[in-house]
């Protein structure tokens, strides 16, 4: 089962016992299940409002992913690759890492043509296989509202 979570231009699905647990708008989206989860996914969403459209291709995102892995100092477990939106405007590239030696990241990049979303999910790198699929469709959900276009 799962319910439409909509906040900051963006609506997703969230399975039933997800929720937002930010405190404030000033930070990231904090999505987990608090009674029964094992790590949490935070999402950033940037709405871009410029001249012009930025129309960022699955290279621009790796280029994002793979700078972010640099600078972080991130061991990859995989290499990344580009998953496959429930939603023919939204392009997403994923990459899976090891840090502080015993945690669990998984990082996405997402973007249709003018929005961009940057999002983590982190948990102890012995339960990563446990949530990662659910995430993994969380993310798949996501697209950027029609108010936020």
């Amino acid at each position: 089962m799962t319910h439409t979570f909509r906040a900051r231009g963006i609506e997703l699905e969230l399975p039933t016992g997800w929720e937002n647990i930010s405190e404030s708008q000033d930070e990231p989206l904090a999505l987990t299940d608090p009674k029964e989860g094992l790590g949490g996914l935070q999402i950033t969403v940037a709405l871009y409002d410029g001249d012009g459209e930025p129309e960022p291709t699955i290279s621009d995102l790796q280029e994002m992913l793979d700078e972010f892995a640099k600078t972080q100092n991130l061991v990859p477990l995989e290499p990344p690759q580009e998953l496959l939106s429930n939603h023919s405007q939204v392009t997403i590239v994923a990459a899976s890492f090891q840090f502080m030696k015993s945690e669990f990241l998984r990082v996405f990049y997402l973007a249709d043509k003018v929005h961009f979303v940057f999002a983590t999910y982190t948990c102890a790198l012995e339960d990563q296989r446990e949530e990662r699929d659910l995430c993994e469709s969380i993310i798949k959900s996501l697209y950027f509202t029609p108010s936020a276009v």
